[in-house]
């Protein structure tokens, strides 16, 4: 009799401890926040590395517009190369850029020399030559049209001139040539002071880094436009720069690049369409504005089926 009544109290706890689990799993699934992925990204990333043959099979107008990091440091060693050979300076030329203070000293003629800070505009105010645009301007261009424009008052002006910055950057010395912008996943967004020595770690670094929904294989690099140069997009895998201390994935960037680091959808239609507005981009139909704000919208979550 005792061992039926310990058989059954036995059965009644094991039933017991049973409907606890089953009510505390019902509890929890009430309780806990629904995890929604396509709040956080469209797609996972695939955590393949860049596929360029695989781009311009989709996209033939990008054939020679988009380029692996590796491809662009050969062009830019080959470039080094042939300046080298022709006795070109490498280094890119330091260019006027607003907040830049300038000592501006004419031999002989106390009352043209003076220094000026360029204004947000570009502009500076000079003694009856009135406003000058100078911003993108080298120093030698600098000095080229003020003495061009003196040349009405002052015969053969010799101009000496210097340029520091109003606030060095971080007290280095280093003065701020221009800006890149750092967009998407990553930690501080938003436009960075170039001094003409940084790569794209080191802008990756000021802006922020990456974060766990970061796509580190597919960094791009976006160069606008310049003289007889077309538009590309250069993509750096930076998974392999940090894994594998590829140093080829990191390329050296110019004022006015655009870094763009997207979240994990680089397999799925999110892909295709980020690469069509990006084309248009490349091509001139869309905007600079236009594209900025996709892209602002994606790393916030706001953008999922358009």
């Amino acid at each position: 009799m005792i061992e039926t009544r310990t058989f059954r109290a036995c059965v009644w706890c094991v039933f017991a401890l049973a409907g606890a689990t089953v009510v505390g799993a019902g509890c929890y699934g009430l309780t806990r926040p629904k995890y929604d992925q396509e709040a956080l990204y469209d797609y996972p990333s695939d955590n393949n590395p860049p596929n360029i043959a695989k781009i311009v099979a989709r996209y033939p107008e990008l054939k020679g517009l988009v380029l692996t990091a590796p491809e662009y440091n050969a062009e830019v060693e080959q470039e080094a190369a042939r300046r080298e050979k022709e006795g070109v300076p490498a280094v890119s030329a330091y260019t006027i850029q607003p907040g830049v203070v300038l000592y501006i000293e004419v031999l002989g003629e106390a009352e043209f020399t003076r220094q000026v800070t360029v204004n947000v505009d570009g502009t500076f105010d000079y003694p009856l030559l009135g406003t000058l645009v100078v911003r993108g301007l080298t120093l030698q261009q600098v000095k080229d049209l003020l003495r061009e424009k003196l040349q009405k008052y002052l015969r053969d002006p010799q101009i000496v001139l210097n340029a520091t910055y109003a606030n060095v950057l971080g007290g280095s010395g280093l003065i701020a040539a221009g800006k890149v912008l750092v967009l998407g996943r990553i930690g501080s967004p938003g436009p960075k002071n170039y001094t003409g020595q940084e790569k794209l770690s080191g802008m990756l670094a000021l802006a922020g880094w990456f974060d766990e929904n970061s796509e580190r294989r597919e960094v791009r690099v976006l160069k606008p436009r310049k003289g007889h140069r077309r538009a590309r997009v250069v993509i750096a895998d930076f998974q392999q720069f940090l894994v594998n201390a590829d140093m080829a994935q990191d390329i050296p960037v110019e004022i006015d690049d655009i870094i763009y680091v997207p979240e994990h959808w680089t397999a799925g239609d999110q892909f295709s369409k980020d690469w069509d507005l990006t084309i248009r981009y490349l091509s001139g139909a869309q905007d600079l504005d236009g594209l900025l704000q996709y892209w602002g919208n994606r790393v916030n979550g706001r953008i999922t089926g358009k």
